[in-house]
């Protein structure tokens, strides 16, 4: 049950997030013919001020209507709900721009200090390591030590066997 709402839940959020997205490619294609338009109405003018009139006539076959005299420069600006990027000023920029510097200065620091702890954290490791190898070292033959007069299959092979001091001549005085 909780399983199939959460299913429900991820589908109605990608529903929506297509929706946004169609929306935005209406509004930007709405926007494209308007700047279409406008570069249309200024070369219509343009062509109607250099006596353009019988270039459209011969195109067409009929007369030109009379255009509008709206130039691209009279439509509104877009307004920033349009869903069109916001223009930024050049104080903004900068504060954001010094805000990330200062953002990255800092973990570069932090990243450092880190470096330099993990290192000493490793050094502090190996040392512990090289003393205890030492020591684990000298309690092994202090252990072969004491095994050594109970059990003598544990001597070590190298050591000669110490046999007591005998006699083999009798001296002559």
């Amino acid at each position: 049950m909780c399983g199939l709402l959460i299913i429900i839940i991820i589908i109605i959020i990608v529903i929506v997030i297509i929706m946004d997205w169609l929306q935005f490619q209406n509004m930007e294609q709405e926007h494209d013919e308007m700047e279409a338009l406008g570069q249309n109405l200024s070369m219509q003018q343009g062509l109607l001020l250099m006596g353009g009139d019988s270039i459209i006539e011969n195109q067409i076959g009929m007369t030109p209507t009379p255009t509008p005299t709206a130039t691209i420069d009279e439509v509104p600006p877009p307004s920033s709900s349009s869903g069109f990027k916001r223009r930024f000023s050049d104080e903004m920029i900068d504060k954001t721009i010094e805000r990330k510097q200062k953002r990255m200065i800092k973990n570069r620091e932090s990243a450092a200090r880190s470096r330099a702890r993990k290192q000493a954290y490793t050094n502090k490791l190996e040392q512990d390591v090289s003393m205890l190898k030492e020591a684990n070292a000298a309690l092994e033959k202090e252990m072969v030590l004491m095994r050594l007069p109970f059990d003598p299959n544990l001597r070590p092979k190298y050591q000669p066997r110490i046999l007591p001091f005998r006699r083999a001549n009798s001296a002559t005085f």
